[in-house]
């Protein structure tokens, strides 16, 4: 009955860590420009949080989930399609490394942007 006691004592400060793998990724590209996105590699979700220029001092409060396309252990890839603005984001996250690559691109092919960002 004791070891019984102890599992049923330890299981409260396991599962909660297995159950919510949550966790909030700071990335940062080569221009100052801020994303905050919450990543959970158990149900591969990522949420876009907010994102800051830092150049200008615009900050966007987003709070949008985008669809993830792929995951696998170490690489998670979401689609994010803005009609209104006629651009499609694929972001590609490498959860080893903690880095982003987001690709946009315009509905009309005019123009086409590869950012890097160094994720916290």
């Amino acid at each position: 009955m004791s070891s019984l006691g102890v599992i049923l004592f330890v299981i409260p400060f396991i599962s909660p860590q297995k159950i919510n793998a949550s966790n909030y990724w700071t990335c940062e590209n080569e221009n100052g420009f801020v994303s905050v996105f919450k990543m959970n590699t158990n149900s591969a979700s990522i949420t876009h949080i907010s994102s800051y220029d830092s150049r200008n001092g615009d900050k966007w409060s987003v709070n949008k989930p985008l669809q993830v396309v792929f995951s696998n252990r170490n690489i998670v890839s979401s689609v994010d399609v803005i009609v209104e603005d006629e651009r499609i984001y694929l972001d590609i996250f490498n959860l080893q490394r903690k880095t982003l690559i987001s690709r946009e691109t315009f509905f009309d092919g005019s123009e086409e942007i590869i950012q890097n960002y160094k994720c916290q």
